[in-house]
């Protein structure tokens, strides 16, 4: 089997197993880039806020997710914050960071 037939399994890091959502303009990646680099950690990325969501990274003009993720008392990143998760950084506890 070629290398390019083997699946890259997800790297173990703070977001492993947990559901995730983007919502906003990302400044440094586009959105493609973004999902795939939280799938490479382990994040399951959903289109849409549920209780179940565990973190929403708000990017510039983060909308109704963002609001519906502080309703529902879902911890609320921004995209500085996303980039150090993806780098190995531990998720923030407080349930709001976001611009």
């Amino acid at each position: 089997m070629a290398d390019t037939d083997v699946a890259e399994a997800p790297v173990a890091g703070a977001l492993t197993g947990k559901s995730v959502v983007l919502t906003g303009r990302l400044e440094t990646m586009t959105r493609n880039d973004a999902e795939a680099a939280l799938r490479r950690v382990g994040a399951n990325v959903a289109s849409s806020v549920s209780k179940k969501t565990a973190v929403v990274f708000a990017g510039e003009d983060a909308g109704s997710k963002a609001d519906r993720a502080r309703k529902l008392g879902v911890l609320v990143l921004g995209e500085v914050d996303l980039i150090a998760v993806l780098n190995g950084a531990a998720l923030p506890a407080s349930k709001d960071q976001s611009p």
